[in-house]
């Protein structure tokens, strides 16, 4: 399941550590409703759940809201699939896209630069260029860290 959290006014507006991603994107369809002007919206993290996060916006709302879509890199990689490629049952390029390629096909602005720093009571971001990025909703959508230091005996280093 996406994970996300959704920020307004630097408090939580959801969480989809209890919701499902179509609950989630209704509470933030919901919410949107509500507002009598453009707002921007900005996700970051373009993987399983920035990606969809994104175009089901776009679809939702059309060019009612601004919608920003902010990665550190600008390559989409289906991890699930990165074992095939292990053993050579599909290439790189089979499970690997260019984000670019089709986001902003869809009408949402794309920015291949790192996030460096949240200020959310200022509902702002600085990214890793020093450039600065308002909102008035924040969707983070970074997916897992892997704290394989938690687990003994585990990580890429321990068998």
């Amino acid at each position: 399941m996406p994970w996300a959290i959704v920020l307004k006014n630097h408090k939580l507006v959801k969480s989809n550590l209890e919701f499902s991603y179509i609950i989630l994107l209704g509470q933030i369809r919901t919410t949107l409703e509500e507002e009598s002007t453009m707002a921007k919206i900005v996700i970051i993290g373009a993987g399983i759940g920035g990606i969809p996060m994104a175009y089901e916006l776009k679809e939702m709302f059309g060019d009612q809201h601004e919608i920003i879509l902010i990665s550190k890199g600008d390559k989409f990689n289906f991890v699930p699939s990165n074992p095939w490629v292990m053993v050579n049952w599909r290439e790189r390029k089979d499970v690997e896209f260019t984000v670019t390629d089709y986001i902003e096909k869809a009408g949402v602005e794309f920015i291949c630069t790192g996030v460096k720093k949240l200020y959310p009571d200022d509902n702002k971001l600085v990214l890793l260029d020093d450039s600065e990025i308002s909102y008035n909703y924040l969707v983070i959508a970074t997916g897992p860290k892997l704290a394989f230091d938690e687990v003994e005996g585990m990580g890429p280093d321990l068998y």
